[in-house]
């Protein structure tokens, strides 16, 4: 059932398209003696008809990211190389780090680039804090995505870059 919810998640985020998850899918069920009904619903329906229905139906469901959760695993996607990219990243991350606990590391440096961004209006600034804040803080987090990565590798192997 997790790695069902792990590749909703992936899918909800973006990292995974309809046809990946129906392709898992498929390769899950020939990999099973006896698939459960969720695997056969998935790839029959799709997730998005899938997670549509009641949970009493279809159970499984995207997984909660915390916001380090979430940073850690959108940062592995993240091409450090491409500005407009590496902006968006920003500005998303200003905007999920606000109101969590601001001792933590990754929450700090959203604050920061919310700073950048939005009281400074320095994008460029931004984008050099994020180039290099980015390997320390992902590298730093990244055992809490690591089960996450696993099923990503298996979904569709070209999503994980590192």
């Amino acid at each position: 059932m997790y790695a069902i919810s792990a590749v909703l998640t992936l899918w909800e985020m973006g990292f995974a398209s309809v046809e990946d998850v129906v392709a898992w899918a498929d390769a899950e069920i020939a990999k099973s003696d006896c698939a459960c009904q969720e695997l056969i619903d998935l790839s029959l329906a799709g997730p998005a008809r899938c997670t549509k229905r009641a949970e009493f139906d279809f159970p499984c469901r995207p997984v909660r990211l915390t916001c380090q959760e979430e940073f850690a695993l959108r940062a592995v996607w993240l091409d450090l190389d491409a500005e407009e990219s590496v902006y968006q990243f920003a500005n998303w991350a200003a905007g999920r780090c606000m109101g969590e606990d601001s001792t933590d590391a990754i929450v700090k440096f959203g604050y920061e680039l919310d700073h950048l961004i939005c009281d400074c209006n320095d994008r460029k600034s931004a984008i050099a804090h994020a180039r290099q804040m980015l390997p320390i803080l992902t590298r730093r987090h990244m055992p809490v995505v690591d089960g996450l990565l696993d099923i990503a590798r298996d979904l569709n192997p070209s999503l994980v870059r590192r």
